[in-house]
């Protein structure tokens, strides 16, 4: 890679250069020390009497050089101050972003071209929230104070402390009875019904168009799919399969199934969906769609870079990480694979950014999911995010009010801290940069936030976005201590999420369930097939029980069924086969014996002399 100078340490870049130099074979170091600290270079001179030679001079110390080298490296990608040209994470954080002079020159036809005209006025912003947050510090203590809240209390250190009733889980063995008089669907038979309902296979086109051959048949699509999404692999489905085209089956996996062709495929099948009038059943209010993600923990025996150890997922494998979002509709609109170690919070805004099919107005997520940054970012989307976060009451609460003003009302949830409004005012337009960027495609959230994430101490940019997330989040809060219908909403999406998780390892069921292959495209690849093959048993189901609703004779037997469709969900999966079928049409026993029964019982093992 090559090391960009001009936003580089210029005592490190000497270094490094010096090293590149002399092809690692130094013999003395560069005369500028500055990129080492006072203690390494102490340790660097501080030569024991053994290092020094005949002639009295100091023996340089190569491998201790090299090591507080190598350790300024790292601690310089991770600082800022190291950056890199052609590097995918450790580029020069402003790379990513709209440049200030297209900035300042194109600032209006920018924001207008991002829809973010509305966010222009830091002052109307600022004092909207302001506002809010304000009556909400007083509605929630106000409520209290009066007995309104049942479910909120405070333990002996003030800290508060919120229940919340549980939900009623889907009635699953209901709806499931539903499915049972049909026999088992056939996984390919399926696609082949959704294929001629909702037309998905129109989108897997030939990635060179230059080179477009013959193009494959649906059957062998369909088994690409089914090889990658069940997690066959393409060669044991050559191996296992009658009636497609052998020599094929690779080069549309490789050809064909594109990452981008994949997500076209799948939001032809959710745009179906949609269009249906069942699936609105399930959606809570006909104003406001609620969206959910969670991470899935797959192991990985390959050596990839896409996997590593994790404290959240314990183990002695590495593992990788498929990040999905799922609406109240059960329709799974994204997915990205990460490493286990990262936090999935880095993905949580791209799952709304350019969406095409799925217009979120309120996301859940767990804790792993939150962060200060990522709050300020989803409400600068116009997404209300609604995670559940582990051991809310130690999360420390922010205010523009000063904490006196708030405990002298008698209130018991009070700021901690003050917002600082000065720091957010300034940097505002670096802010709004920041958004437009994203939304117009200049670069991802992931990217964005992995390069503020890197760094050892916090950028200014860095700062500033968690600053002003800081008075999202603690209206975020504020809210779920109070509104017991939100929490509610929020658990109950979670149990989605968890539904999604169990019918995604039913049809990831094969090689253990474990990624056989190492790169982040071809895991990402898998995981968009696996995606389309659930969307497919979604939308399947959807049709299967609207069509029995389309035969209901009394009104009396029709609201029976939606009763029970309403307090179920369509993520039902025992009826489809997605293992093959056997075939008993041909003698398995014959004269033709595979074995010569009597040479193996002759045979005695003798251990050579």
């Amino acid at each position: 890679m090559i090391i960009n100078q001009e936003e580089t340490d210029k005592t490190l870049f000497e270094a490094i250069s010096h090293y590149i130099e002399k092809k690692g074979k130094i013999t003395k170091p560069t005369k500028n020390l500055k990129w080492l600290d006072d203690k390494q270079q102490d340790a660097l001179h501080g030569t024991p009497p053994d290092k020094i030679n005949e002639k009295g001079e100091e023996i340089f110390q190569r491998r201790l050089y090299k090591m507080f080298l190598f350790e300024a490296i790292n601690d310089g990608i991770k600082s800022g101050i190291l950056n890199f040209n052609h590097s995918y994470r450790f580029r020069f954080l402003e790379e990513y972003l709209i440049s200030k002079n297209e900035w300042a020159s194109k600032k209006e036809q920018l924001l207008t071209d991002a829809e973010m005209t509305h966010l222009t006025d830091y002052k109307d912003i600022i004092g909207v929230l302001k506002e809010n947050l304000d009556q909400l510090y007083h509605q929630v203590n106000d409520g209290y104070n009066l007995g309104l809240n049942p479910h909120l209390r405070f333990d002996k250190a003030n800290k508060p402390i919120i229940a919340t009733p549980a939900v009623e889980k889907p009635d699953l063995s209901r709806i499931s009875s539903y499915f049972n008089p049909a026999r088992f669907v056939s996984i390919l038979d399926l696609l082949a019904d959704v294929e001629k309902t909702a037309p998905f296979l129109h989108h897997l086109g030939h990635q060179s168009k230059t080179h477009e051959r013959k193009r494959p048949t649906p059957e062998t699509f369909f088994a690409s799919i089914i090889a990658l999404g069940c997690n066959i692999g393409v060669e044991k489905m050559r191996n296992i399969s009658k009636g497609i085209q052998v020599s094929t089956l690779q080069n549309t996996s490789d050809w064909y199934l594109s990452l981008q062709a994949l997500k076209d495929a799948n939001d032809a099948i959710i745009k179906m969906k949609n269009g249906l009038d069942l699936p609105e059943i399930h959606r809570n209010d006909p104003n406001e769609l609620h969206t959910a993600s969670d991470g899935q923990k797959i192991l990985n025996k390959k050596n990839s870079l896409n996997a590593a150890f994790s404290y959240k997922y314990p183990g002695f494998d590495k593992a990788s990480v498929a990040n999905t979002a799922v609406d109240e509709r059960f329709a799974m609109f994204y997915s990205t694979v990460i490493v286990a170690s990262a936090r999935e919070a880095v993905s949580m805004v791209d799952m709304h950014l350019n969406n095409p099919v799925i217009k979120s107005t309120i996301h859940s997520t767990d804790t792993h999911g939150s962060t200060e940054v990522v709050f300020g970012m989803m409400h600068l989307l116009g997404v209300f995010f609604a995670p559940r976060i582990k051991d809310l009451g130690s999360q420390q609460l922010y205010g523009f009010k000063s904490k006196k003003e708030y405990a002298e009302l008698d209130y018991k949830l009070i700021p901690d801290h003050t917002i600082n409004t000065t720091l957010i005012e300034r940097y505002w337009d670096d802010i709004l940069r920041v958004m437009a960027s994203l939304k117009l495609g200049k670069t991802t959230a992931e990217q964005v936030l992995k390069r503020l994430n890197s760094y050892s101490q916090q950028n200014p940019l860095q700062r500033e976005m968690k600053e002003f997330g800081k008075i999202i989040k603690s209206s975020f809060i504020l809210k779920y201590y109070d509104d017991l219908a939100l929490r509610q909403s929020i658990e109950k999406m979670l149990s989605h999420i968890e539904l999604m998780n169990r019918f995604a390892k039913a049809v990831f069921f094969s090689n253990n369930q474990e990624f056989q292959v190492a790169t982040k495209e071809e895991q990402e690849k898998i995981i968009q097939c696996r995606l389309l093959l659930q969307n497919a048993i979604v939308l399947w189901n959807y049709m299967y029980l609207s069509e029995i609703l389309t035969k209901v004779q009394s009104q009396e037997e029709l609201e029976e069924i939606m009763a029970v469709i309403k307090n179920s969900t369509a993520v039902v999966w025992h009826h489809v086969n997605m293992m093959g079928e056997y075939d008993f049409t041909k003698l398995l026993i014959n004269n033709n014996l595979r074995f010569d029964i009597d040479k193996i019982r002759a045979w005695k093992y003798r251990k050579a002399a």
